[in-house]
C-alpha cells in the first residue's frame, strides 16, 4: 500500500490544526512506537471523560495510523466525521485506511467526498487516480491525474501516474514520455527510473533496463525493488555474477524475494 503524502493545510471551522502529519512507512521498525502506544492510552482517557470531543478522535486516529492500525483508525475518523461532516481531513485518512486494507470501493467514496468539500485539493484526486489505476478503471484514473496537472503543473508525481496509466494501457511510446517529462521535472524521480527500466526490460532492451535502474539506484541506495529489477535485467543479459551481486545486495537489505533467489541461483 502506497503511503499518503506529507500535506499542509488549515481547516475553516472549528477544527484546526497547523499540519497533517504523514503515517510512518514502516511502523513496526518505528523507534517510536511504545511513545505512540502510550500517547494513545491518553488519547483513549481523554475521550472516555468527554466522549463529545470530535478532535479527540480525529487525534487518537492519527496516531493509530502511526503503528498502522488501519481498522481503529477507520472507527475514531468515523466518529469524527459525526461530529465535523464538513471537514475533508477526516475523509482523506480514512480513505487511506479502506484503501490499505483494499477496501477500495470505500476508499473512493471518501476521496470523492474530498474533492466534494475541497475541489482544489491535490492530494484528493492524486490518491484517487491511484485506485481506479489499481482497479483498472484507466480512464477515470488519467482523468483524475489531468486534474492534478491542471491544479499543480509541474508536479512529477502526476506525470509518473500517467505514465503508469499509459502503460497500464498498453500504450509504452506515451509512458515513455511522460516518464522522461516526470525526470525532466525531478531528475531525482527513482521510480520513474525504475519503471522506465522496467519497460525497455519488458522490450527485451537488457542493456537500456539495467541502465535506468541504475539511476534509481543512485538516487535511493536502498530501493532494493530496483537492485533486484537490475539483477533480473542482468542475468537476461547473460551476467549472471552481476546478477547474483545484486541479488545479495537487495537480500542485505531486506528484500524477502531476494533472499529467495539468493538460495536458489547464488549459493556461491
Amino acid at each position: 500500500m502506497r503511503t499518503i503524502q506529507l500535506i499542509y493545510f488549515l481547516f475553516t471551522s472549528v477544527l484546526v490544526y497547523s499540519q497533517i502529519p504523514e503515517p510512518n512507512s514502516n511502523p513496526i521498525n518505528n523507534p517510536n512506537s511504545k511513545l505512540i502506544i502510550s500517547k494513545i492510552e491518553n488519547a483513549t482517557l481523554t475521550i472516555k471523560l468527554d466522549t463529545l470531543n470530535g478532535q479527540s478522535y480525529y487525534q487518537r486516529g492519527m496516531l493509530f495510523l502511526e503503528i498502522d492500525d488501519c481498522k481503529s483508525a477507520i472507527k475514531d475518523f468515523s466518529k469524527c466525521i459525526i461530529f465535523f461532516p464538513n471537514e475533508f481531513a477526516p475523509y482523506y485518512y480514512r480513505g487511506g485506511c479502506y484503501d490499505r486494507l483494499n477496501q477500495f470501493n470505500k476508499s473512493i467514496e471518501d476521496f470523492t467526498k474530498v474533492i466534494e468539500l475541497n475541489p482544489q485539493f491535490v492530494f484528493g484526486y492524486m490518491d484517487r487516480s491511484t485506485i481506479y489505476t489499481e482497479i483498472e478503471e484507466y480512464d477515470k484514473a488519467k482523468s483524475d491525474i489531468l486534474k492534478t496537472i491542471e491544479l499543480k503543473p509541474k508536479w512529477t508525481v502526476s506525470y509518473s501516474n500517467l505514465a503508469r496509466v499509459y502503460d497500464k494501457k498498453g500504450n509504452e511510446e506515451k509512458a515513455i514520455e511522460n516518464y522522461n517529462y516526470a525526470i525532466k521535472l525531478d531528475p531525482t524521480n527513482y521510480l520513474a527510473y525504475n519503471n522506465l527500466g522496467y519497460i525497455y526490460f519488458q522490450n527485451k532492451k537488457y542493456d537500456l533496463a539495467i541502465s535506468f535502474y541504475s539511476k534509481a539506484i543512485t538516487h535511493l541506495p536502498n530501493y532494493f525493488n530496483a537492485i533486484r529489477n537490475r539483477a533480473d535485467a542482468k542475468f537476461a543479459n547473460g551476467d549472471k555474477f552481476g546478477a547474483c551481486n545484486d541479488i545479495k545486495m537487495a537480500a542485505s537489505l531486506g528484500d524477502p524475494k531476494a533472499k529467495r533467489l539468493t538460495s536458489q541461483f547464488c549459493k556461491y
